[in-house]
């Protein structure tokens, strides 16, 4: 099996190779790994630290985040049964990273079977947002990574709904890792990726996106994950996109008698 690690960095501080040997260190089986890299080609820094990388260099961006623009032109190129979407501030939590994704892969062949898992990438062991998503192989064929729609912000808002409504999300959070953000770590410096990507104009426009790709009630959804030892992933997603209807449908016909009793009450106020 092979891992496809699609890193889009933007001006790292130090660069981008202490962060590509870290991934590497921590593989129990290094030569399974694919690494590609989607380089800016005026930070001169990570240019020159990635010449021996399966690289991309593009043009820095004209306006907003280019970081869906680059996970995608990446994935375009990769070769593994999976997918695996990395940033500048993502590394492995312990060694054998590899070996937790590929536990699953060996019971739900990625190659014929659509899925994305969802590793442990913040504090919360409840949080189901596919912010760092792996994509099964035959998930990448049949439905590409993220929506272009998005520039980066509100992004994975959009594939967590697409995932989950059109595919199915296995439960690897189990799998830890280090998510060095600002907004989860006060005492984590924002870096110039983080402040393009998420400035106030980044996230007025995403929210545009969402808004015109789901309706507000779909936005709601209360996504379930799929236990990694299930029979058959398809069947299990299913089961839970079935109760997740039938949750939405009896909260959108208690909406009305909620709305006449809270009219009733104010009019006796």
């Amino acid at each position: 099996m092979k891992i496809s690690l699609l890193h889009a960095t933007h001006f790292r501080p130090g660069g981008p190779a202490g962060l590509r040997d870290e991934w590497f260190k921590l593989a129990r089986k290094p030569e399974r790994i694919e690494y590609l890299v989607a380089v800016s080609r005026s930070d001169s820094l990570a240019v020159s630290q990635t010449q021996s990388d399966l690289r991309k260099l593009v043009d820095p961006p004209e306006n907003g985040s280019t970081a869906v623009r680059n996970w995608n032109l990446l994935a375009k190129f990769a070769t593994g049964d999976l997918l695996f979407v990395i940033a500048d501030d993502l590394t492995p939590v312990a060694e054998g990273w590899d070996d937790s994704l590929e536990s699953i892969a060996l019971k739900h062949n990625p190659c014929a079977e659509d899925y994305v898992i969802k590793i442990r990438d913040s504090a919360s062991a409840t949080n189901t947002k596919l912010r760092h998503p792996v994509v099964s192989r035959k998930y990448f064929e049949r439905r590409g990574l993220w929506n272009n729609k998005f520039r980066g912000v509100y992004v994975d808002s959009d594939f967590t709904l697409r995932a989950f409504w059109h595919s199915a999300i296995v439960d690897g959070n189990h799998i830890r890792f280090n998510h060095k953000h600002p907004t989860q770590n006060g005492k984590i410096s924002e870096s110039i990726s983080f402040l393009l990507a998420n400035s106030k104009d980044e996230y007025d426009f995403g929210l545009r996106q969402l808004d015109k790709t789901w309706p507000k009630f779909a936005q709601h959804t209360r996504v379930s994950l799929i236990p990694p030892r299930v029979e058959s992933i398809k069947l299990a997603s299913l089961q839970v996109r079935l109760r997740e209807l039938l949750r939405m449908v009896r909260q959108s016909r208690l909406a009305p008698s909620r709305m006449r009793n809270r009219k009733t009450s104010l009019n006796e106020e």
